[in-house]
């Protein structure tokens, strides 16, 4: 098996909290984002050998200054595909694939297993501020990165929703 490195998807430098301004050098976000992202399957690296689609990425959340307090919850981060409706193609709905709580670090590591045979994935990256403290007491925190690790190269990420 070939290990790919991570791909980079997004970056920049988004501030979530309940305090504008406390990072100057983000824009202020307010208590959660959502990134878009197109992964498109690309196929093994290696010409000439078959490798089954194995559905698994990774994808590689980076931030700053992300605290849990003990007794909370923490941050939370969502990552839901966007698919057309069986029955209506014109129509979409979304999908929740994984639901995880960020507990502090740098880097946020989202292991995902895409529905088999999916040639184009539409995903959606929310990440939301823990809010079961009492306001003006948020932990603020800056997201700065997203990335992806396909084994074989059998996806690639664009970001945005691109048909």
């Amino acid at each position: 098996m070939i290990t790919s490195p991570q791909e980079l998807v997004w970056r920049g430098r988004l501030h979530l909290g309940d305090q504008p301004g406390c990072f100057g050098d983000a824009s202020y976000a307010g208590l959660g984002c959502t990134l878009p992202l197109t992964l498109t399957q690309a196929g093994p690296a290696e010409a000439g050998a078959p490798v089954p689609p194995t559905g698994r990425v990774t994808l590689v959340l980076e931030t700053e200054h992300l605290i849990t307090q003990d007794g909370y919850p923490g941050h939370e981060v969502v990552v839901s595909l966007f698919s057309p409706d069986a029955v209506d193609a014109r129509r979409w709905s979304r999908k929740e694939l994984h639901r995880e709580e960020l507990r502090g670090g740098p880097e946020s590591r989202i292991a995902l297993a895409l529905p088999p045979g999916l040639a184009k994935a539409f995903l959606a990256v929310a990440i939301h501020v823990d809010t079961t403290a009492a306001p003006g007491l948020y932990n603020d925190f800056v997201v700065t990165r997203l990335s992806l690790e396909s084994p074989n190269y059998e996806y690639v990420a664009s970001f945005g929703f691109h048909a």
